[in-house]
């Protein structure tokens, strides 16, 4: 499976990066371990905004798909990071 046909090759470096966010913020607050997939799908989306929002800055896009655009890759970017998270925690049972 070739992940660049679903999430653009830039933001890539968001799964590192919101699975490091996750890991921190599940030690800081271990309590909220049920909410913290919810909390990391925001965050993703808002990362991906930022990237999609500039990219449309020089593209002139429509807002609606900028919108789109946005709220698809941020949720599919911690989609990823949480299924590396799952499938980490599994081999390590």
């Amino acid at each position: 499976m070739d992940f660049t046909n679903y999430i653009h090759p830039e933001l890539l470096i968001l799964v590192p990066v919101i699975y490091m966010i996750g890991w921190a913020l599940k030690k800081a607050f271990p309590d909220m371990k049920k909410k913290l997939p919810l909390m990391l799908m925001f965050i993703g989306v808002a990362l991906s905004a930022s990237w999609v929002l500039g990219m449309a800055y020089l593209n002139s896009s429509n807002a609606f798909t900028v919108i789109f655009t946005a709220a698809t890759q941020g949720v599919l970017v911690t989609a990823t990071a949480v299924l590396v998270h799952e499938l980490f925690k599994k081999k390590h049972d």
